[in-house]
């Protein structure tokens, strides 16, 4: 996943269209235009085995329950390690995500600057 991207859509049309409840249906799922890692995101996930698959709000991040509080928060592993490295083969095979979004954004040189490209 890139470093920050974008999601607008009306949320009870996503719902609709991915054919799933709202976790809460009380809860305002607010559009953003910087999602940035460390915020809250939406999220299609199965809370525990035994629930339906539900759109609701997660944290961006993680960290495996073993970790201590030094050990790093990535917001991505790599598709050649996620499966065999111990810090994240858990939740691979146990605690999956779709995050829907709208777009995201890449940095991208300009002049010997990095600057966000929207995709």
């Amino acid at each position: 996943m890139c470093g920050r991207f974008v999601l607008y859509s009306d949320f009870p049309k996503l719902s609709a269209s991915l054919k799933l409840s709202l976790a809460d249906p009380e809860q305002l799922l607010t559009p953003c235009y910087n999602v940035a890692p460390g915020t809250f995101i939406t999220a299609v996930r199965r809370p525990d085995a035994d629930s339906q698959l539900t759109l609701d709000e997660l944290r961006w991040g993680y960290g495996p329950h073993w970790a201590d509080d030094k050990a790093p928060q990535p917001i991505n592993a790599t598709v050649e390690r996620v499966a065999t490295s111990n810090y994240f083969k858990g939740a691979f095979a146990r605690h999956r995500c779709l995050v829907p979004a709208d777009g995201w954004y890449e940095w991208v040189p300009v002049d010997g600057k990095k600057l966000p490209h929207f995709l």
